[in-house]
């Protein structure tokens, strides 16, 4: 728990705001029309041939973990009790301080710990046609499930309360 938090207080220090896709007005735009339950859009094609060039780069390797950054935030106790599905792609990082960034700067913060235990549960490694390839984005499909550990994490740190809750990512079948 302690290792956690200072991972993220060290991550949350550095300087400069993520500009990742994520932050890209289009992306945000499409994230919001799928919210909305929009059946079908071009990116499935497009994330779909990212997954299968991720897929062909992979070895078997121990667990690792995502790290997914939300400002202004706070788990609701319902899905801290029974997890939640996010209805658009969801972005993650295997890179902390990515995700500290794009959740600092506001009181609350909150982080997904996401636990990964082989590649099929970490989503398309979007590094290869990134604009910001350093941010180590994986994007995960539509309607994934997030499921808690029951294991939290609290920090503050430069004005942020930043409250990591570690998940399971659950994948649509």
């Amino acid at each position: 728990a302690d290792d956690a938090a200072a991972e993220v207080a060290a991550a949350a220090s550095c300087g400069g705001a993520g500009k990742g896709l994520e932050s890209a007005g289009r992306v945000r735009a499409l994230c919001h029309q799928m919210r909305q339950l929009v059946p079908h859009t071009p990116l499935a094609d497009w994330v779909g041939r990212a997954f299968a060039k991720s897929l062909s780069d992979k070895e078997p390797k121990a667990r690792r973990v995502l790290w997914r950054g939300i400002k202004g935030v706070k788990a609701p106790e319902e899905f801290l009790r029974k997890g939640g599905t996010e209805l658009a792609p969801m972005s993650s990082t295997c890179d902390l301080r990515v995700a500290a960034r794009y959740a600092r700067g506001v009181p609350d913060a909150l982080l997904f710990m996401l636990l990964v235990d082989n590649f099929m549960q970490e989503g398309a490694d979007l590094t290869f046609l990134s604009a910001f390839p350093q941010e180590r984005e994986f994007l995960s499909p539509p309607l994934t499930f997030l499921a808690p550990t029951g294991r939290t994490h609290h920090l503050r740190h430069d004005g942020t309360h930043f409250t990591i809750v570690e998940v399971v990512p659950h994948y649509p079948s």
